[in-house]
């Protein structure tokens, strides 16, 4: 793997990446990325307490496909 000492900011990169803060390409990824975190967070938390997909489904009032999907996005 060829390394580089060439330093850009997290900034430009996301620029390049997904396109410019403001434009649709931006507003998509950071969707995106929002509902990953929030999905990777609930999915954490229920592991933590030892709580199946079905149980959790259950205590919020949604359908354990929801559930199931929202895991399976991560």
């Amino acid at each position: 793997m060829k390394t580089s000492n060439k330093i850009i900011s997290v900034d430009a990169m996301l620029d390049e990446r997904f396109g410019k803060v403001g434009t649709s390409e931006r507003e998509t990824f950071r969707k995106e990325a929002y509902n990953y975190c929030v999905g990777k967070f609930i999915s954490d938390a229920r592991k933590s307490e030892k709580v199946s997909q079905a149980e959790l489904a259950v205590r919020v009032g949604a359908d354990k496909k929801y559930i199931r999907r929202m895991n399976t996005a991560l």
